[in-house]
């Protein structure tokens, strides 16, 4: 009868390894799968850093400054005989 309880207690006690084992397992797949998750938005934003610097590298080109200023700002270029000369007089 001894031998019975001793082995029904070790039965019990390898059916909860296995449990717990299995809820390891299901754990450890949940956060793979979310380092996979968090892997691909890092690669997805840096694509987008990269995407924003070349636009700004590009904005910031003298030429589009000068295009832009001259058709949204309708800037014209600054010519030497505009230019005047003012003198504050002190009292």
């Amino acid at each position: 009868m001894k031998s019975f309880w001793l082995l029904a207690l070790v039965a019990c006690i390898n059916i909860l390894f296995a449990i717990l084992l299995i809820h390891k397992q299901n754990h450890l797949i949940k956060l793979l799968y979310s380092i996979q998750h968090l892997q691909e938005q890092q690669a997805e934003l840096f694509e987008k850093k990269k995407h924003i610097l070349y636009q700004i590298n590009k904005e910031q080109q003298l030429s589009q400054v000068q295009s832009f200023a001259h058709k949204q700002l309708h800037m014209k270029p600054l010519k030497i005989k505009d230019i005047k000369t003012v003198t504050l007089q002190k009292e």
